[in-house]
C-alpha cells in the first residue's frame, strides 16, 4: 500500500505520517522543508518491506506542482491513498482590507493544489481503487469572519470533492472531506495570536488545546485510517467530523446514508426547518 501525505511534518501531518506507517503503508511524504521531511523520515521504524520518499515542493507554487507531478507522481505504478493536509491561513481580518495576492495564495494551497494531485492520482487508482481525503476546516460549512480566503478555499475544497466522488463511484475511487477540530496546530496558534480574536469566546478553549502538553489526535486518526481501508468502500462524497459525527456506525446504515444528501453542503429553505414562508 502506498500513501502520499501533504503538509506531512505538521501537527496533524506528522501522525497520519506515523499511523499509516505503523499500519503497513510506503509513504510519499510532500512538504516544503527538507530537513522537517528528513526528519520524520529517519523517525520511521526500518521496515524491510515499507519505504518512504520526500518530496520537496511549495504548495503555494502552481508550476513547482505541476513539476513534482511530471518528474515523481505520474511515474508511480500505483497509489492506493491521498491525503491532502497542507493549509495556511492566509489574510486574517476583515475583507476589504485582505491582500488579494495573499487570497492566491490561500487557494493556491488549500484548493488547487490539492486539486491537482487529486487529477494525477486519479489514473494510478482506476485500476484497483484507492482513496482521496481532503482535510476540511473552519469555514467550510458555515461562515467564518474575518478568516474569509480560508473559508472560501474550504469549502470550494469540499464541494469539488463532493462533485468528483460522483464521477469516481464507478471506477472504487472514494474522496471524502474531514473536519478534524480543534488540534495544537501552527493554524491555531495563528489565530490565537492574532489582535482582533480578543472577542472570541472560544479564546480560552484554544489556548488549552494548544498547550495542552497530552494532546491526543486519535479521533481524526482513527478516522482517517478508517477512511483508507476497504471498511469505507461505500463511503463517499462526504464531510465528516472526526468530533462529532458517529461514522462508526454508518455501514449498518449505509442505504440511508447513501440515497441522500447526509453530510453535505446544501442549501437550507424555510420549509426544510418547518416554517410554511418563503418556498413555494
Amino acid at each position: 500500500m502506498i500513501a502520499i501525505v501533504t503538509g506531512a511534518y505538521g501537527g496533524l501531518g506528522k501522525q497520519v505520517s506515523f499511523a499509516l506507517w505503523n499500519k503497513g503503508f510506503s509513504l510519499i511524504l510532500i512538504g516544503r522543508s527538507k530537513s522537517k521531511l528528513i526528519t520524520i523520515k529517519n523517525s520511521l521504524e526500518n521496515r524491510a518491506n515499507q519505504s518512504c520518499t520526500t518530496i520537496i515542493c511549495d504548495l503555494s507554487d502552481g508550476l513547482a506542482v505541476s513539476e513534482i507531478i511530471r518528474k515523481d507522481i505520474s511515474k508511480l505504478k500505483k497509489i492506493d491513498t491521498l491525503i491532502n493536509i497542507a493549509a495556511i491561513h492566509g489574510p486574517i481580518g476583515m475583507f476589504d482590507k485582505n491582500n488579494m495576492n495573499e487570497w492566491n495564495d490561500v487557494f493556491q494551497v488549500n484548493f488547487f493544489s490539492p486539486v491537482a494531485l487529486t487529477k494525477a492520482v486519479i489514473p494510478l487508482m482506476k485500476k484497483n481503487g484507492g482513496s482521496i481525503i481532503n482535510i476540511s476546516g473552519g469555514g467550510a460549512a458555515g461562515p467564518r469572519p474575518k478568516f474569509s480566503a480560508y473559508a472560501s478555499s474550504k469549502a470550494a475544497l469540499v464541494r469539488f470533492s463532493e462533485t468528483v466522488a460522483l464521477e469516481l463511484k464507478k471506477n472504487s475511487i472514494r474522496i471524502n472531506c474531514v473536519a478534524p477540530g480543534m488540534m495544537p496546530t501552527k493554524l491555531l496558534s495563528e489565530i490565537i495570536a492574532h489582535e482582533d480574536n480578543s472577542e472570541n469566546k472560544e479564546l480560552s478553549v484554544m489556548n488549552e488545546v494548544l498547550t495542552d502538553k497530552n494532546f491526543s489526535y486519535s479521533n481524526v486518526i482513527e478516522l482517517i485510517l478508517f477512511l483508507t481501508s476497504s471498511n469505507s468502500k461505500y463511503i463517499s462524497g462526504k464531510l465528516i467530523s472526526a468530533v462529532w459525527d458517529n461514522w462508526q456506525d454508518w455501514n449498518k446504515n449505509i442505504v440511508e446514508l447513501n440515497k441522500n444528501d447526509l453530510y453535505t453542503l446544501r442549501r437550507i429553505t424555510a420549509k426544510d426547518k418547518g416554517f410554511k414562508w418563503g418556498d413555494k
